[in-house]
């Protein structure tokens, strides 16, 4: 998937199409399993999230497989609202991402050190949008 997003940033959905393609009816694979790994259902809903090329997404497989990987583990998952909440926002659902991530925020421990992780500056965008 990472070869596909790589070339499709660079211009080449020719060779990127069906890289993408093929690694996402893999995941799709995986993740269909009733008992998929929680990482799996994870890597799946942010691939049907945030795959290159864009025409690719799918919003509301993205929005089933988060749900699942929050089923699957716990509802205070940091990294499971932050799937969630950036599946819901492709999906259209921008207050509820929006919520979500600043309910997300308010659950994470505050910076330390000056440096900002990665996913708490993605729900920072999510919940100031």
């Amino acid at each position: 998937m990472r070869r596909a997003t790589l070339l499709a940033r660079e211009g080449n959905t020719t060779r990127a199409l069906p890289l993408a393609t093929e690694g996402l009816k893999e995941l799709a694979r995986i993740s269909s399993a009733p008992e998929a790994a929680p990482r799996a259902l994870q890597l799946a809903a942010e691939a049907y999230t945030e795959v290159e090329p864009k025409a690719l997404r799918n919003a509301q497989r993205a929005v089933a497989l988060a749900r699942r990987y929050l089923a699957a583990t716990r509802q205070d998952n940091i990294t499971g609202q932050y799937t969630f909440a950036l599946a819901l926002k492709l999906a259209g659902q921008v207050a509820e991402a929006k919520a979500i991530a600043e309910k997300t925020l308010a659950q994470m421990a505050p910076v330390r050190g000056g440096r900002i992780p990665y996913t708490r500056k993605r729900l920072e965008a999510l919940a100031n949008n």
